[in-house]
């Protein structure tokens, strides 16, 4: 643990570090340890300035205030928690190690007194949520210097009610999704909808948004096989499928295990975008792009995770899924890249939307990847001039004639840069 001891009435603020991870040569791969700061005995600071003075991990949404009653502390002490400080895809237990047998903490960023939680050796704390633990050691009357340990527990957000474009349409067209989702989740082959003036491409536009939001959907076909009724008014949808129900739950537990082994090694990440950043190298240093097309999963989210080859569809909807474990707001995206379909990935940081493309960023030779479309906005694309976005599903379009040739939800503006990868670490903050 680095230790920096405080200077005159100044508090000491310790923080664990966060191991420094380094594969290759490569600068984004590179982790940053959380350092020790001392802070002002009067400084009263909001959790964004907290984070950048103290170097918690980011999204914290807590305040920390430091007055002049905090000014003293009797001791200088040394408290190791167990697990490091960081963003994790599960609750956490937590235990400390320290020479003081009575601890005393706050779950709220709160400064820590005689009268606060008294920790428990024997049961620890269990971290469920986003908390920012501060923590100090009790001796008799004497209180040691406060120590801060903050975490996030990221939220799994897979339900179809978070997805992007369940929530991008109206009630109605809700209400055809659920149906349309759940008639493909028990392989139902035949939805009748009754009269709910439902246009073709209305039903196509629900039906692409529910197999974009669902990427372990893999049984869910992209086209309507058949619709009944008068363009104007389609009263039922017959379904195929593309998989049978029994290969669809096992790639289906093959796909979370090996998300499961990609999180647990971001687990305890320093930000959010380190996070994000080690799920992009787990899933290109451990997949090609498919050149034949003919694999099974070659566009399906196993195809890159378990069989460790696809097209961008499969690279996109892996990412995808993973991102919906996490609470990562995302979508996929349709368009063109060098004039030949492609898909990519937004996501959204801060409320801030991004471009993501993993399948750019994977190299021709093993481990070999590339950061230039990790967090990319429009300016970016627009300047590239290679790539396009397809428009809104549009009934008085005739020049396109695939239905993949559309998007079928509205495209948000990629217009931030401060998460844009060689800018974000390139800020003096990281060392």
């Amino acid at each position: 643990m680095n230790k920096s001891t405080a200077a005159f009435s100044m508090i000491l603020i310790l923080g664990i570090i966060v191991s420094l991870f380094i594969p290759g040569e490569t600068f984004g791969n590179r982790f940053t340890a959380i350092t020790s700061k001392v802070l002002s005995q009067d400084l009263t600071q909001d959790y964004e300035e907290l984070r950048r003075s103290v170097d918690a991990p980011g999204h914290l949404p807590f305040l920390a205030t430091f007055g002049e009653e905090h000014d003293v502390r009797d001791f200088f002490t040394e408290i190791i928690a167990s697990v490091a400080p960081g963003f994790y895809s599960r609750a956490q237990r937590l235990f400390f190690d320290s020479e003081y047998s009575e601890i005393r903490y706050t779950l709220d960023g709160s400064i820590p007194d005689k009268n606060s939680l008294l920790y428990d050796s024997s049961k620890g704390i269990d971290i469920n949520e986003t908390t920012f633990l501060c923590v100090c050691a009790v001796d008799g009357d004497k209180l040691s210097d406060i120590l801060f340990y903050s975490y996030v527990i990221l939220k799994d957000a897979t339900d179809y009610h978070y997805a992007y474009g369940y929530n991008s349409l109206d009630n109605d067209e809700k209400y055809i999704y659920t149906k349309i989702y759940e008639a493909a989740k028990n392989y139902q082959s035949k939805i009748n909808f009754g009269s709910q003036n439902l246009t073709n491409s209305k039903i196509q536009k629900i039906l692409f948004c529910v197999n974009y939001d669902n990427p372990l959907m893999f049984q869910l076909p992209l086209v309507s096989l058949n619709c009944e009724g008068p363009n104007n008014n389609i009263t039922s949808l017959s379904l195929g499928f593309d998989f049978k129900e029994n290969d669809v739950s096992y790639y289906e537990k093959k796909t979370k295990e090996r998300v499961d082994e990609i999180l647990q090694k971001a687990d305890g990440s320093y930000t959010l975008m380190d996070y994000l950043l080690t799920v992009h190298n787990e899933i290109l240093y451990n997949c090609k792009y498919s050149d034949t097309m003919d694999k099974t999963g070659d566009y399906e989210a196993f195809g890159v995770l378990v069989d460790k080859v696809g097209v961008c569809e499969s690279y996109s909807r892996a990412f995808q899924y993973i991102c919906q474990r996490i609470g990562v707001e995302n979508l996929i995206i349709v368009g063109e890249s060098e004039n030949i379909g492609h898909m990519w990935n937004m996501i959204s940081i801060d409320n801030e939307w991004y471009h993501c493309d993993l399948t750019w960023d994977d190299g021709v030779g093993k481990n070999e990847i590339y950061y230039d479309y990790f967090n990319f906005n429009d300016e970016m694309m627009k300047k590239e001039n290679n790539r396009s976005v397809y428009p809104m599903i549009d009934d008085k379009d005739t020049s396109r004639t695939l239905y993949t040739e559309f998007n079928y939800y509205p495209i948000p503006k990629a217009s931030h840069s401060n998460y844009v990868f060689e800018i974000y670490y390139s800020q003096d903050f990281y060392y």
